[in-house]
């Protein structure tokens, strides 16, 4: 495991690269997935509109990907306009499958039950709030889970006011598809549906 910490602009952001297998030896369950957020040559790089300032890889590996975004508040946060959510569903839908939006229980469901680097890297004084935003889960034709997304967000107080980053944990592979359908019953699921997109 590698750690490296950044001082920016007063924010601590602490980032944290993992990488499940050796460069040019890792292989992807969902390589369309993982290419659309990360350069397959080069496992710690984003891609496209990512790879800028204010988004950082934390993890990636056959079945997970993890990228961090700072937030200056989360006032003017709107989740319907965020730039992870718009790439995971455009890939989503590009290979045929749907992806609906659910409730922020369901959020809260995913990222207390799934590995998230939110909980194993806190800043100090951190809380984590993961009831604030919904969960995307993808469906293949047939209505099968393919892959999902959850976010949390990770607030702390620091000496000049508060940082905040947001953790977006993409999860794939019929492991973590399989292991979602069998916490999310489908009376979980039509009570916190919210629509298509």
């Amino acid at each position: 495991m590698q750690r490296t910490v950044k001082q920016t602009v007063g924010v601590v952001v602490l980032v944290v690269a993992c990488w499940a297998g050796a460069a040019g030896g890792a292989s992807y369950l969902d390589p369309d997935m993982v290419g659309a957020f990360v350069d397959l040559t080069q496992k710690n790089k984003l891609v496209g509109d990512f790879a800028n300032t204010l988004f950082e890889l934390l993890q990636v590996d056959s079945n997970y990907i993890c990228i961090t975004q700072r937030l200056r508040s989360l006032d003017n946060y709107n989740s319907d306009d965020d730039l992870v959510a718009r790439k995971y569903v455009a890939t989503a839908k590009a290979r045929g499958n749907t992806v609906r939006a659910y409730k922020p229980a369901v959020n809260q469901l995913i990222a207390k039950k799934f590995r998230s680097l939110a909980t194993s890297t806190p800043m100090p004084n951190a809380r984590i709030v993961a009831n604030e935003d919904r969960a995307l889960i993808e469906f293949d034709k047939s209505g099968r889970v393919v892959s999902f997304m959850a976010r949390v967000v990770e607030v702390a107080r620091t000496g000049i006011g508060t940082a905040m980053r947001q953790y977006n944990s993409i999860y794939l592979g019929p492991q973590n598809a399989r292991a979602l359908e069998n916490i999310l019953d489908n009376r979980i699921l039509a009570d916190n549906f919210l629509r298509e997109l």
